[in-house]
């Protein structure tokens, strides 16, 4: 489509000028991805090329003793032990919000999102949306940058205490938002996902 539009003459000059704008009829625009949903063990990540495995930690814990962390330490020990050394490598690195990358051969890596404060049982949750944003960046850059597709279970709903729908649009703002494909697994056996009450959106306690 074409329109045109009168404006005033240059200083000095008679005539009036005439601007032409041109749009197109039809703007097509490329969607971004959307969260896929599969059945399954977040520890074995389908596809091809390089797989990022995503979970969260807490900013308390140097061993995952529960949930999606034990699994991942109980299938490959040295992320573990790499991540441990992280950890106390430097003051800070546990900081709510921060993102560790531990890789597991040439095709899969581990993201560690620190986005839990504390552990153990509690009143209310111990996710920080704020946090998982900000950790969920990081890694969208990360992914984007090496091609890479992102794998997860459902985190920040385990013992993090989290809602699902809250943290399934910092996914799409974030990594969707970068045209990173992200996939998410639901075991099997995994009931109807708990709602929680109470909002925590700080990177702090």
């Amino acid at each position: 489509m074409v329109e045109a539009l009168g404006v005033p003459p240059y200083p000095g000059r008679t005539y009036p000028r005439v601007l032409g704008i041109v749009r197109p009829i039809n703007r097509v625009e490329d969607p971004k991805p959307q969260i896929t949903y599969l059945r399954g063990d977040a520890t074995k990540p389908r596809g091809t090329g390089l797989r990022i495995l995503a979970h969260i930690v807490s900013d308390r814990a140097l061993v995952w003793g529960a949930g999606f962390g034990r699994a991942v330490r109980k299938k490959w020990p040295k992320v573990q032990d790499e991540f441990a050394q992280w950890a106390v490598r430097q003051r800070g690195n546990l900081a709510l919000g921060n993102l560790h990358i531990s890789s597991v051969d040439d095709s899969l890596f581990v993201a560690h999102l620190v986005a839990q404060h504390g552990v153990g049982p509690s009143k209310t949750p111990r996710v920080r949306y704020g946090a998982i944003e900000s950790s969920l960046s990081k890694l969208a850059d990360f992914a984007a940058a090496k091609n890479a597709t992102v794998h997860m279970p459902r985190i920040g709903t385990g013992q993090a205490g989290g809602s699902w729908e809250i943290v399934g649009e910092i996914i799409e703002d974030t990594l969707c938002k970068k045209k990173v494909e992200v996939t998410v697994y639901d075991l099997p056996s995994a009931g109807k996902q708990v709602t929680q009450q109470r909002l925590s959106f700080s990177k702090t306690a």
